[in-house]
Order: structure tokens, then sequence, then C-alpha cells
């Protein structure tokens, strides 16, 4: 499990932020945003352990509602993988 740092804008905020997140992979990291919910958006994702930053450049409210909506077609708690563009 590596060490993720998020780049985002939190809900109501004109400045972004950065917070921590524990991830096994950059997909799960970026997913892992998607499921806080005072995330808006998503700039940047950098791994700890190498400095290696992902530009992700989205609003994660969307990839929210399809999460949602996916899990409750299934009926279950789904993953979703994103395609993320490495700097």
């Amino acid at each position: 499990m590596d060490e993720y740092l998020l780049k985002v804008l939190l809900q109501n905020d004109k400045q972004p932020t950065e917070l921590v997140t524990y991830a096994s992979c950059i997909d799960e990291a970026l997913d892992n945003s998607v499921q806080i919910s005072s995330i808006t958006y998503v700039f940047t994702i950098t791994r700890s352990s190498d400095s290696k930053i992902w530009e992700i450049h989205e609003d994660v409210i969307p990839l929210r509602e399809l999460r949602k909506l996916i899990n409750e077609i299934l009926d279950c708690d789904f993953r979703i993988k994103f395609p993320v563009k490495e700097v």
C-alpha cells in the first residue's frame, strides 16, 4: 500500500487543498477521492514514494454519480478503474 497526495478542491472552497490517502495503485487512489463527498475536483495525485505525479483535472461529481448508479444496479461495492495521464 502506497501513500498518495491528492491536490483537490473541497466543497465551498476556492483554493486547492492537499489530502493524503493510502492505496495499492493510482486507480484506487482516484477512487478514494471519488468516495470522499467533500471533494468536488481533483487536480493531481502524487505517489509519495517516488514523487510520480498524475494530472487528473476532473470534476469528480459525475464520477461519483456514475459509481453510485453502478453500485445500485450491481448491488455491490464496485471499484471503478480510471484512466490517468502520467506526467
